[in-house]
């Protein structure tokens, strides 16, 4: 748990500021600066997600969030599925761990 405290607090100290002129990270108490204005916006999302993640738990809440957003549906495993081309499905499992599919366009029932 050292690791997570650390991350926690490193999350706290660690402030990053986007605007149209400049774009920069500052650990406080400290002169160093970042600048970010050629970081692409995949890298600073990624950055955001750890940031957001300092434990499974929190990595598969803030995953979850962005499936939705980007139009999955949450499913269960304890009920039937009701799947359909190209549907976009996810599930969770104690909270720890993620699943998540698309299904094919080409994808047919065997009954």
């Amino acid at each position: 748990m050292v690791g997570c405290s650390l991350l926690k607090q490193f999350s706290r100290s660690f402030k990053r500021s986007n605007s149209l002129s400049s774009s920069t990270a500052t650990i406080v108490g400290s002169t160093h600066k970042v600048d970010y204005s050629t970081t692409s916006k995949e890298a600073l999302d990624f950055l955001d997600f750890l940031n957001a993640s300092p434990s499974p738990f929190h990595a598969v809440h803030e995953a979850s969030a962005r499936l939705e957003k980007a139009g999955f549906q949450k499913i269960s495993e304890k009920h039937e599925w009701h799947l359909k081309k190209k549907g976009k499905y996810y599930f969770t499992r104690n909270g720890s761990s993620l699943v998540a599919f698309v299904i094919g366009g080409e994808y047919h029932v065997d009954k």
